[in-house]
């Protein structure tokens, strides 16, 4: 089977008053094959949003890894997540930054799951130069595994975060919130 596409987003806006910014990357699904090996889910290898304003700012980064394809045999892998980031920075007013990124979820086979795919390295950060609000917020979700028909499931796909927002104000409020999830492991019939 045939591989899902490679995503890689990346946006940037500036401006006096009010900036807003989103960026969404999906990866491709893998291509599901009865006969022979099924193809891997698209990868994400960038999601990017910079919101720079005057008045306020708002950034929002989207990343989801393509689904493995399912086949005859085995599942194939659902692919990864990386650089998923959101930056916004404002002179005046609130800033908000949020930023959350899937892994691909693992094919389904008789012959086993495929593997879950890996979310990692997302960020967010806001900053304001006034008594504003800036929040900054991450969500970062592993991948399912693939369920195995006659055999055994795979692995949830890992989910690590540490210090990964960020953000400053000008006596106003500042409010960070990470989390991450790891993905749930697959079904699996005569093995584990």
């Amino acid at each position: 089977g045939f591989n899902g596409g490679l995503a890689d987003a990346r946006v940037r806006v500036e401006g006096g008053g009010t900036a807003r910014a989103t960026a969404a990357a999906q990866g491709g699904l893998g291509n599901r094959s009865v006969f022979g090996g099924s193809g891997t889910g698209g990868a994400v290898t960038r999601s990017s949003a910079t919101a720079i304003g005057g008045t306020g700012a708002q950034a929002i980064a989207l990343g989801t890894g393509g689904a493995g394809g399912s086949g005859d045999d085995a599942g194939d892998a659902g692919g990864n997540v990386t650089g998923t980031a959101a930056s916004a920075l404002t002179s005046a007013g609130d800033a908000m930054a949020s930023a959350q990124a899937t892994g691909g979820n693992g094919g389904n086979g008789p012959d086993g799951g495929g593997a879950a795919g890996v979310a990692s390295g997302t960020t967010a950060s806001a900053i304001t130069g006034s008594a504003g609000t800036a929040t900054a917020t991450v969500i970062q979700r592993g991948g399912n595994g693939g369920a195995g028909f006659s055999a055994s499931g795979a692995d949830g796909g890992s989910s690590t975060l540490v210090n990964a927002v960020s953000g400053a104000t000008s006596g106003g409020t500042l409010v960070l919130s990470q989390t991450a999830i790891g993905g749930r492991g697959g079904e699996g019939n005569f093995g584990t």
